[in-house]
């Protein structure tokens, strides 16, 4: 069966998280694997014969850090959907219609990484995912009012030093 997938998370062309989609979905499709992608997701296209279980358990164990969400859809005759012409063409062929140079395969050494058989044990995979891909510091802006309300409440030496900061902020103005 033939599948869309759509990755959504924060891309660039310089990064290696949609090569390493790519490579994850070239793992268990039975044809090239295509795709298309911009600043903020990408269009994977592809087929398989495994099962919805299958591709689910494995597309969650492999894809969740690389993406922000993700969706796949079967492609039937049933299937809706809307895309510029050569974008289509390039997705559902093996001719690269987007440039003049011919579709290259992306191939790279996956032997320290579980393969679909192995999905129980992804240790080596968290491993990598830690080396590659820092997390994401995410700050919590509050307002000033709530900064206020836990100075009042737990005295101003239990600020963290990003609410010290957002406070210093807030005075400036």
């Amino acid at each position: 069966m033939d599948y869309l997938l759509f990755a959504f998370g924060d891309y660039t062309k310089t990064d290696p998280h949609i090569n390493l989609i790519v490579d994850f979905v070239s793992q268990i499709s039975s044809k090239e694997v295509t795709y298309q992608y911009g600043d903020s997701g990408i269009i994977v296209s592809f087929s398989t014969v495994k099962t919805v279980d299958e591709i689910t358990d494995y597309l969650e164990i492999n894809l969740t850090k690389l993406t922000a969400m993700f969706f796949v859809f079967p492609v039937t005759d049933d299937t809706i959907m809307s895309m510029d012409t050569e974008i289509y063409s390039h997705l559902f062929s093996k001719t690269d219609n987007l440039s003049e140079t011919p579709t290259q395969k992306y191939v790279s050494d996956m032997t320290d990484i579980p393969s679909f058989d192995r999905i129980m044990d992804t240790k080596p995979l968290d491993e990598l995912f830690n080396i590659l891909f820092k997390p994401v510091e995410v700050k919590k802006v509050l307002t000033l009012d709530e900064i206020l309300d836990k100075i009042i409440d737990k005295g101003i030496n239990n600020l963290t030093q990003t609410e010290k900061e957002q406070l210093d902020e807030y005075s400036k103005k």
